[in-house]
């Protein structure tokens, strides 16, 4: 009975060893393997192919966002929204774009004013209309952002210097991809879709947005909605 145990235990001994042996060879076979094989190159994605998918990427959100608009589907929340802080905070981040691109922000901003509102879709809103003043801006040019109370409404304009909007284009500035000039859309990587973008935020909030006046000194945009008294 020993002897057999210890023969079963010789066994079990060579029998590891040789699994050891194997798992060597294999990991040294993987090794060569891995030496020979090529490396994956990883393809270097330029500049212009970077704000190329970004700008595509901000195209579909924007088509998206809208088809819900056609659907009936883009419905306003109810919150208390205080549009003093909302813009504050949005024209801070703006002037610092604007400052890099030789553009001076300035803001007059009354406090506490608030409106019943989806916050979200607001800011959107806001975003897209202090984005539109600082790229289709000149060097060494200006933006001023108002928000006050006007009898019941809280009124917000933006003015910033720019070319002036063709005439013709100006009843149409808030139709889906109409584009006030060609050439400094393309500058701006726009694609006509921010401003009814904006408009049917509005739409839903049941305020109104107004192109005010372009001409060679400035463009002006004006954004009413009833106000929390």
């Amino acid at each position: 009975r020993l002897g057999q145990d210890r023969r079963l235990d010789l066994e079990e001994t060579l029998t590891t060893q040789k699994a050891a042996r194997c798992l060597h060879q294999s990991m040294a076979q993987d090794d060569i393997v891995a030496e020979l094989r090529p490396a994956k190159v990883e393809v270097p994605v330029s500049k212009p192919q970077l704000f190329g998918r970004q700008r595509l990427a901000a195209i579909a959100d924007k088509l998206l966002f809208l088809a819900r608009a056609d659907a009936g589907k883009l419905v306003a929340g109810s919150d208390n929204v205080n549009l003093s802080e909302l813009t504050q905070d949005i024209a801070d981040d703006f002037s610092i774009l604007a400052e890099a691109k030789g553009v001076c922000l300035n803001k007059h901003i009354e406090m506490n004013v608030s409106v019943k509102g989806d916050r979200s879709l607001l800011r959107q809103l806001f975003l897209n209309l202090f984005d539109n003043a600082v790229n289709h801006n000149i060097k060494g040019g200006w933006i001023l952002a108002k928000l006050q109370r006007e009898g019941t409404n809280a009124v917000f304009s933006i003015s910033n210097s720019s070319e002036m909007i063709p005439v013709e284009m100006q009843t149409r500035i808030f139709e889906r991809f109409s584009r006030a000039s060609d050439s400094r859309d393309r500058k701006s990587g726009g694609a006509g879709l921010g401003l009814s973008l904006c408009r049917e935020i509005a739409f839903v909030h049941g305020a109104e947005l107004k192109l005010i006046t372009s001409d060679t000194n400035a463009t002006m945009f004006r954004l009413s909605l009833a106000r929390i008294q």
